[in-house]
C-alpha cells in the first residue's frame, strides 16, 4: 500500500522518493487517540494514544463506528 501511494506521488510530480520505514509500521496499526482542539488558535494537541483493544473498542462503540482490528 505504501509503495502504491509513493508511486502516485511521484507520478503526480511530488519530489517524495522514499518514505521512512516507520510509515509502513504506522499503516498497520489501529489506535485510539485522545486530543484537545484549541479553537481560538486553530491547533490541536494529542493527549493520549493507545493500541489496547479495550480502549479502541470503547471508543468505537461510543462513537458508533465499526473497525476491523488486525
Amino acid at each position: 500500500m505504501v509503495e502504491e501511494y509513493r508511486q502516485e506521488l511521484i507520478a503526480g510530480g511530488d519530489e517524495i522518493k522514499v518514505f521512512p520505514p516507520c510509515v509502513d509500521e504506522l499503516l498497520g496499526k489501529t489506535w485510539a487517540v485522545r486530543f484537545k482542539y484549541h479553537f481560538h488558535m486553530r491547533q490541536s494537541s494529542v493527549l493520549d494514544v493507545s493500541e489496547e483493544e479495550h480502549h479502541i473498542h470503547t471508543l468505537t462503540s461510543t462513537l458508533g463506528l465499526q473497525v476491523i482490528i488486525n
